[in-house]
């Protein structure tokens, strides 16, 4: 069987690395890889970690284009489309796969895999663990850490947050930072509004790193290396439990609700006090913090492509 697989932004290329390795491993397909290069610098980056060369690079992007210009790639509609025409679609879980089925997709149809995300994480974390083929470079590159403090990880950059909602989370951020037990690291992101909160409330903050939006590999390391984290972001929701590392969701809701409900991820908005609460709580009550570690991340084991692979051959 001839496998054609498409891909063109960063979250995308790790996610897809997984899938295309399988495939590539497996001798009775025929895989062919496209990328479009939506994200260009940081989607090669993706396809050099994971040593993938693609057969075809559409090179899509164009200064000044519409999203006219892209359609050769899949938007929101179109990924709704291929849901109704899909013959495999791989839910990472039984709440994805439920929610298809409530928009009529046939049951023979909904494969639940788990979430290719995990195997991406579990395939390149050894190389950021001392011993491991990047450890060396990355200690180096965050040496300003200190080792005897705790480090909390921290990302923020949904515009529902910018109306007031990065500033108060920053706040929380200093009066945590003045424990005197914790490090803050926080790679900024490069939107102006998430610029201007981080700096205003932080920039003068002892024990807060604002740093530069990091690569994949470097943030696997701060992730690995963090107590706890601190993010707005869907996919740590999704990849931090594997790493045993707790979350608190600086958002009112989630699509991520297998996190909550798992107990791996906790909703804790924006509001001040609510967020230094359930951070001191992890950071002080030891027996908590092992309890909420050790729980079975809900998107997968790390084995969600090979259920994919073995899905496709078995038709």
């Amino acid at each position: 069987m001839r496998i054609l697989i498409v891909f063109g932004t960063r979250p995308e290329a790790i996610k897809m690395a997984p899938v295309v390795k399988a495939f590539e491993a497996a001798e009775d397909f025929e895989t062919i890889t496209c990328v479009t290069g939506q994200h260009r610098s940081m989607l090669d980056q993706v396809l050099e970690l994971f040593a993938i060369e693609p057969d075809a690079d559409l090179d899509i992007m164009r200064p000044g284009q519409s999203l006219f210009d892209v359609t050769p790639w899949p938007e929101e509609m179109n990924r709704r489309y291929v849901d109704m025409v899909g013959r495999w679609l791989f839910a990472p879980t039984e709440i994805s796969a439920d929610a298809l089925r409530r928009e009529g997709v046939p049951d023979d149809h909904i494969f639940v895999t788990g979430n290719t995300v995990i195997d991406a994480l579990l395939s390149v974390v050894d190389q950021v663990r001392p011993g491991g083929a990047a450890h060396n470079a990355l200690a180096g590159q965050f040496g300003f850490l200190d080792p005897s403090k705790r480090l909390i990880v921290v990302t923020g950059h949904r515009r529902e947050s910018f109306d007031g909602g990065l500033e108060r989370m920053c706040e929380a951020l200093a009066r945590l930072a003045g424990r005197g037990d914790v490090e803050i690291v926080y790679p900024v992101h490069l939107n102006e509004n998430v610029q201007r909160a981080a700096n205003n409330v932080l920039a003068e903050t002892q024990a807060v790193h604002l740093i530069e939006p990091q690569s994949y590999l470097p943030f696997v390391y701060l992730m690995d290396r963090a107590h706890l984290i601190i993010s707005d972001s869907g996919g740590i929701q999704e990849e931090a439990p594997s790493l045993g590392k707790p979350v608190l969701v600086t958002r009112a809701v989630t699509e991520r609700p297998e996190a909550i409900e798992a107990g791996t991820c906790r909703l804790v908005g924006t509001d001040i006090e609510r967020i230094i609460a359930e951070a001191t709580q992890l950071l002080d009550d030891e027996a908590e913090y092992r309890r909420v570690s050790a729980i079975a991340n809900p998107y997968g084991d790390g084995r969600a492509a090979g259920r994919i692979v073995e899905a496709m051959r078995n038709g």
